[in-house]
C-alpha cells in the first residue's frame, strides 16, 4: 500500500450571519478569515499563559502546538526538504467577490481538516464563535456562527454537525479517505482541465512560475500529499515519484486560459506586506492522465502550492 489510502479528511461548511452593523469584507476573503484565528485559538486553549510555549509542561499535548507548530513524528524519518510542517487545516473563503453584507445576511466559508486535525474540530467551532464576538473585516463588525455542515464525497449532501440553536456538536462527520478516492472510477479520457479557483503558487527551483505546466502541478500535488500524510497521519507516501513526474512531463498543456492575479496581505508577525499572487483560470491538458486522477482528486480538497491556509491553491478537475 502506497500510504495514500490512509489519507483522511473532512470538508465542513461554516454558515455565519452578519450582525447588526453588517459586514464589510474584501473581495478576496482568505486572510480575513485567517487573521486573528491563531491568537484566538491560543486564548481559548492555553491554561498556562504566563509561560513560554517551549517551557510549558503541556507543550507536547497542547492543541495549539499541534495545529500551529506541528513537530515531526518521532517514529518516522523526515525526508530532506520536508522539515516545515503544514497546518492540518485549510480555510477556504467564498469565491463570490461580494463585499458588503446586511444584518442577518448569511455567508459561507469552508474548513478542511486532515488526519489528526479532525479530532480538534470542537476547538475550531469555539474559535469561530469567539471571532464572531470580536468581529471580522473592516471595523471588526460582529457576526454569529449559525451552523456547521459536513459534505459527503459522493452525493454532496450536507449533514448537520453544529447548530447554534442547540449549541451541540453532532457526530455527523462525513470522513473522506484516500481509499474512497482510489475507488472512484477514473475517466476514460486523454484530456482534462484544471480550474485554478484561487491564486495558485507553483514553484520551480524556488522561482514562482506563471505557467501551469502539468509536471509542475503534479510536483506540487505530490509534495502536498507527502507532507500532509507524514505530519498528520504518521504515514509515508511511497510512490515511484521520478517515474510519475517523467510521465507528467509528457502531458501537454494544450489550452492555457490562466492569468496571474496579484494579492497582498499584511503579516503582523513580520510587520510587512506580503505578496501572495498566483495563477487563476483554466488550463486544459492532453496525454495519459489516468495515473494522476486520484492524487488530483485529493488536491481538490487539500489545495496545492504556497499559502493554502489562506485558501490559496484551490483547484478543481473537469474531465
Amino acid at each position: 500500500m502506497s500510504g495514500f489510502a490512509k489519507l483522511k479528511l473532512v470538508k465542513l461548511d461554516f454558515i455565519i450571519a452578519a450582525g447588526e452593523a453588517g459586514l464589510s469584507l474584501p473581495r478576496y476573503k482568505g486572510s480575513t478569515f485567517r487573521g486573528g484565528f491563531g491568537s484566538t485559538f491560543k486564548e481559548i486553549v492555553c491554561s498556562q499563559r504566563q509561560a513560554q510555549c517551549a517551557e510549558c509542561l503541556l507543550f507536547l499535548s497542547c492543541p495549539y502546538k499541534y495545529i500551529f507548530e506541528t513537530i515531526p513524528p518521532a517514529n518516522i524519518q523526515v525526508p530532506s526538504g520536508f522539515s516545515d510542517a503544514p497546518r492540518p487545516f485549510i480555510l477556504r473563503p467564498p469565491l463570490a467577490e461580494k463585499t458588503d453584507f446586511a444584518l442577518w445576511e448569511n455567508l459561507t466559508f469552508s474548513l478542511i481538516l486532515a488526519g489528526r486535525g479532525i479530532d480538534y474540530l470542537p476547538y475550531f467551532i469555539l474559535v469561530f464563535k469567539e471571532l464572531g464576538v470580536k468581529g471580522l473585516g473592516k471595523g471588526r463588525r460582529p457576526f454569529s456562527l449559525v451552523k456547521v455542515e459536513s459534505t459527503d464525497l459522493h452525493d454532496g449532501i450536507p449533514s448537520l454537525v453544529y447548530d447554534a440553536s442547540t449549541g451541540r456538536i453532532q457526530n455527523n462527520l462525513s470522513i473522506i479517505t484516500g481509499e474512497q478516492i482510489l475507488e472512484i472510477p477514473r475517466p476514460a479520457t486523454h484530456s482534462l482541465s484544471l480550474d485554478f479557483l484561487t491564486m495558485t503558487r507553483l514553484t520551480s527551483d524556488e522561482r514562482q512560475m506563471a505557467k501551469p505546466y502539468f509536471n509542475l502541478v503534479m510536483r506540487a500535488v505530490f509534495r502536498r500529499l507527502t507532507s500532509m500524510l507524514l505530519f498528520h497521519h504518521d504515514t509515508i507516501l511511497e510512490l515511484p515519484f521520478p517515474d510519475l513526474l517523467e510521465q507528467a512531463s509528457h502531458v501537454e498543456l494544450v489550452v492555457d486560459a490562466t492569468e496571474w492575479a496579484d494579492w497582498e496581505r499584511y503579516s503582523s508577525r513580520q510587520d510587512a506586506k506580503m505578496s501572495m499572487g498566483g495563477i487563476v483560470g483554466k488550463a486544459t491538458y492532453r496525454g495519459d492522465l489516468t495515473p494522476f486522477y486520484p492524487y488530483l482528486k485529493a488536491a481538490e480538497f487539500l489545495h496545492v502550492g504556497k499559502g493554502v491556509v489562506f485558501g490559496l491553491g484551490w483547484v478543481r478537475m473537469e474531465a
